[in-house]
């Protein structure tokens, strides 16, 4: 289910204001907030954030902004199964270099390796994993909402699912490739049920004992319309760099905020931030 790579898996161990993100994804929540008549200026509430910002693409988002964000919406808003919806908006070309690194690949099998290596790019707020069974010849992408907030994690796999399955759909330019969910959840109401069975085609397993999308390993290898090596190995070299130059970045920034924040004296010169960060005063 994975493919000789030369891409390096960026370390995840970083705290939430370590990941910076594409205001893609952020931009569709507060699109989907206002379908559904909440104000922008209430979903952006206790963030930098404006609409202007997530409408330029050199931007990034913080995790723990797109966090507040989801969790503005959710108690600002009363939708079942709200994050389906939001899967549903999540499309290949939503997530910049990391959908082309994707479209471009040679098979699913293919574009699900570069999808979960370098998946901080991603739309995804969980943490993806691969277990393949050859012994019943079905793979399995198991989505883990763990470390992040308990009031968001039912959202984040709702979207997470959701949105695996139209980046799929994208990505095949057809539905031919039927893809079984499975859910910690009780199972919801009728009407949220019928949500999942829109998106998926079949009822998803319910109380399960992890959540995950099941595949069969023959779909895999399914070629994809738009594959192009050459685009490809551009795309994921693209992507690597950016992920750590994002990792970078937001390093620094995270620790030198926290630092501001417990400092008690109101002043911080430059030369003192480095010194304690172990930093030059240019980085």
């Amino acid at each position: 289910m994975t493919a000789n790579r030369s891409t390096q898996p960026i370390e995840d161990h970083v705290s939430s204001h370590d990941v910076l993100r594409s205001p893609a994804g952020v931009a569709l929540l507060v699109d989907l907030a206002a379908d559904h008549g909440m104000a922008d200026v209430d979903s952006l509430h206790g963030t930098p954030l404006t609409r202007t910002t997530l409408e330029d693409l050199d931007a990034e988002v913080h995790l723990r902004d797109e966090l507040k964000i989801i969790s503005n919406i959710l108690g600002g808003l009363d939708v079942p199964g709200l994050g389906i919806e939001a899967g549903l908006r999540c499309h290949a070309a939503s997530p910049g270099i990391w959908g082309l690194a994707l479209m471009s690949s040679r098979t699913l099998g293919d574009a699900l390796a570069v999808g979960v290596s370098l998946a901080s790019l991603s739309f995804c707020l969980c943490r993806l994993t691969v277990s393949a069974d050859a012994g019943d010849s079905y793979g399995r992408l198991i989505l883990d909402p763990s470390h992040l907030p308990s009031d968001i994690r039912s959202f984040a796999v709702e979207r997470d699912s959701a949105g695996i399955q139209t980046l799929q759909r994208d990505l095949l330019m057809s539905s031919d490739v039927q893809l079984q969910v499975a859910y910690t959840m009780a199972r919801p109401s009728e009407d949220v049920v019928q949500k999942y069975v829109d998106v998926f085609g079949i009822e998803p397993e319910f109380g399960a004992p992890q959540n995950c999308l099941i595949i069969s390993l023959e779909s895999l290898t399914k070629p994809l319309p738009q594959a192009n090596q050459y685009a490809r190995s551009m795309a994921e070299k693209q992507a690597v760099e950016l992920l750590r130059e994002r990792s970078a970045r937001a390093g620094v920034a995270g620790l030198l905020r926290d630092m501001m924040l417990s400092n008690p004296s109101p002043v911080l010169t430059l030369d003192d931030a480095a010194r304690q960060l172990t930093v030059s005063a240019r980085t």
